[in-house]
C-alpha cells in the first residue's frame, strides 16, 4: 500500500462542511481560488460542488491522481496541476488556501510565504492553518479493512508521524516528517514578507487559522 491511498481513506472521515464553514465567508465565488497543496482533493471537490471556481496544485502525482478521480466524477477535469510550492507560481490569484497542515511540511516558511505572496494580486488573501503548540498522540483503528497504528510526536521542532498499516496480512510502515515552530515565528515571517494578518478559530481546536492579506 502506498501512503496516498491511506491518506485518502483517512481524510474521507473529515467533516468538510464544518471545516470550511468559518472559511467560506473569506472566499469570493466570483474569483478563482488556488488550493495550494490540495492533496487528494477533498477540499477542492467540496468547493467545486459549492459553485466556487477552484484549481489545485500539489507536488505528489499520486495525490493528484486521486484528486482527479474525485473531481472528474462531478464533471470537472482541468483544475489540477503538478507543482512544488518551493518554486514560484506562474499565475496570480485573488485568493489562496493552504489548509490541512500545508505550512507544516516546510522546514522554513520564508520561501513558501514569498512564493504565495507573489502569487496574489494586491488585496488578495491567503488562508492557512497552524498548530498552536507541539503535538503528541497515539491512535489505532480500522478503515476499509485496513488496521492502522499512528504515533505522532514532537521533538526539537520536528513533528514526526509513525504509521503502521496492516492489510491482508501485509504490513506497511511510513514515517512522515513535518515541522512546527511557535506561532510568533510564523507571524513574523508572514509580516516580514508583507502580509497583514487576521486570526480566527476554526474546525480544529488544536489549530489557529490565519487570513493573510497582501
Amino acid at each position: 500500500m502506498i501512503f496516498s491511498e491511506f491518506y485518502d481513506l483517512f481524510q474521507a472521515d473529515v467533516d468538510y462542511e464544518a471545516l470550511m464553514h468559518p472559511i467560506l465567508p473569506y472566499l469570493n465565488q466570483d474569483e478563482v481560488i488556488l488550493d495550494a497543496g490540495c492533496g487528494s482533493g477533498y477540499i477542492l471537490a467540496y468547493l467545486l460542488n459549492k459553485g466556487y471556481n477552484v484549481i489545485g496544485v500539489d507536488k505528489e502525482e499520486s495525490m493528484l491522481e486521486r484528486a482527479h478521480k474525485k473531481i472528474s466524477s462531478y464533471g470537472y477535469s482541468k483544475q489540477l496541476f503538478l507543482h512544488d510550492l518551493k518554486y514560484p507560481l506562474k499565475q496570480k490569484f485573488h485568493q489562496i488556501i493552504a489548509l490541512l497542515d500545508v505550512f507544516h511540511y516546510f522546514k522554513g516558511i520564508k520561501n513558501l510565504a514569498e512564493n504565495l505572496y507573489n502569487a496574489l494580486y494586491d488585496g488578495g488573501k491567503l488562508i492557512i492553518d497552524l498548530y498552536k503548540e507541539p503535538q503528541a498522540y497515539v491512535e489505532s483503528g480500522k478503515i476499509e479493512g485496513i488496521k492502522y497504528h499512528w504515533e505522532m510526536s514532537t521533538n526539537d521542532h520536528i513533528l514526526k508521524h509513525k504509521i503502521t498499516l496492516n492489510k491482508s496480512k501485509r504490513t506497511s510502515h511510513f514515517v512522515i516528517r513535518q515541522y512546527i515552530y511557535n506561532l510568533d515565528y510564523y507571524l513574523n515571517v508572514l509580516k516580514a514578507v508583507g502580509f497583514s494578518i487576521e486570526t480566527f478559530n476554526g474546525f480544529d481546536d488544536r489549530k489557529i487559522y490565519l487570513v493573510c492579506t497582501k
